[in-house]
């Protein structure tokens, strides 16, 4: 049986499934990764629910280093988390 997609649980492998899925892994809420990464919940929430159409690449590092991962998982490019290089600045 497929998964289905919902708002609540965006199509495995996207932008919005890596950025859920690594929250959760990190056993975060979207306040808590917010707060890590410095932008506002609700960005972090229109990026899992698939209702932002578009992410600022400064926005996208910072949530990268709030998740503690590397931006080849949130762009897919790998499956595995990563981390985000030590003493990189935004």
């Amino acid at each position: 049986m497929a998964i289905r997609k919902t708002s609540t649980n965006p199509a495995q492998g996207t932008f919005a499934w890596r950025v859920k899925n690594a929250r959760e892994q990190m056993g975060m809420t979207q306040t808590q990764v917010a707060e890590a990464s410095g932008l506002p919940r609700c960005t972090v929430t229109a990026w899992e629910l698939e209702s932002a159409k578009t992410q600022r690449f400064e926005d996208v590092i910072k949530l990268a280093k709030g998740l503690d991962v590397s931006l080849d998982y949130l762009a897919g490019y790998s499956d595995g988390f990563g981390c985000f290089p030590v003493g990189a600045e935004v």
